[in-house]
């Protein structure tokens, strides 16, 4: 039989489609939900070779915005979080559920949480008495850019010059090899998921 090509492109669109729709599984009732998408800047560029404003509208995406800019409450409507999980952005998110920005938070996470994160966000939300508001918390894996079929970026500045000499002193070389290999990690993990 004819075999399909694996496309990266293809199924990081479906992914972010997936999220977008809340994470809701296809035998899940299928209606529009207007939303929020607030991202940071490292997800803006996953997701812009990816999604246009009419492609985001047709998932019922009615505004989008960065996770740091000046944002106003739009109540009675869920905002989807699709961050990188760190303290900042964390802290960020907590500091919107606290001012009721939104209904209901998706919080989607580009790469792996690590668990003092989750931890963070569980802490600060209760403190906020906003714990209600966080409706679900997910890994993506999305931690790269698709920009063809079968080419993606792990999106890191310098990254030739940080593996070619001039040697960078080894603890931040060290750093640097770790993150990169977490990247790798997202991107496999995602790639056998289906």
């Amino acid at each position: 039989g004819a075999r399909t090509m694996f496309s990266i492109k293809t199924r990081q669109i479906e992914a972010l489609v997936a999220m977008l729709n809340l994470n809701k599984s296809e035998r899940d009732e299928k209606y529009e939900v207007w939303k929020v998408l607030v991202y940071d800047e490292r997800c803006r560029d996953v997701i812009a070779p990816l999604m246009n404003v009419g492609q985001l509208r047709e998932q019922g995406v009615t505004l989008h915005m960065g996770l740091h800019a000046q944002r106003l409450p739009v109540p009675d409507v869920p905002a989807v979080y699709f961050v990188e999980p760190t303290a900042d952005n964390v802290r960020r998110i907590a500091a919107d559920c606290r001012a009721r920005l939104y209904d209901t938070v998706y919080v989607n996470f580009a790469g792996h949480t690590r668990r003092a994160l989750l931890e963070q966000l569980a802490a600060d939300t209760l403190d906020a008495d906003a714990v209600a508001l966080v409706a679900k918390v997910h890994d993506q894996h999305l931690n790269f850019v698709a920009l063809e079929h079968d080419l993606f970026s792990l999106q890191f500045e310098r990254s030739f010059e940080a593996f070619n000499p001039p040697p960078p002193p080894r603890r931040r070389q060290r750093r640097r090899r770790h993150a990169r290999a977490d990247a790798m990690q997202q991107f496999f993990a995602f790639s056998k998921k289906k």
